[in-house]
């Protein structure tokens, strides 16, 4: 009986964990295509919307680190591709390019 409720409940978190992946790779899907058809705003606010829910997501913060970087807040954007190295140091998004480190 144990067993059965705790693979019960392993499946229902299972459930959830699928669905929010597959929420959060449409919504990278959608912000790329945006980002590729030049609709910087929209893509904007799809990644910001990914860091709300995933604060350290580096793929989302280093493309808002590049957007921001387009929009001319050069701040923010070193702010963010700084975040990005430090969750990820082996970041493939020009965060260390920006920031004058060796690419």
């Amino acid at each position: 009986m144990i067993i059965n409720a705790d693979a019960a409940e392993l499946r229902k978190k299972l459930k959830v964990y699928v669905a929010q992946q597959t929420q959060l790779d449409g919504d990278l899907s959608s912000a790329e295509n945006a980002m590729r058809n030049n609709l910087d705003d929209v893509a904007h606010r799809l990644y910001s919307d990914i860091v709300q829910r995933q604060p350290n997501n580096a793929l989302a913060l280093g493309k808002l680190g590049t957007l921001d970087a387009k929009r001319g807040d050069m701040e923010l954007a070193k702010q963010r591709l700084r975040k990005v190295i430090e969750l990820d140091p082996d970041e493939q998004y020009g965060g260390r390019c920006w920031l004058g480190l060796p690419c």
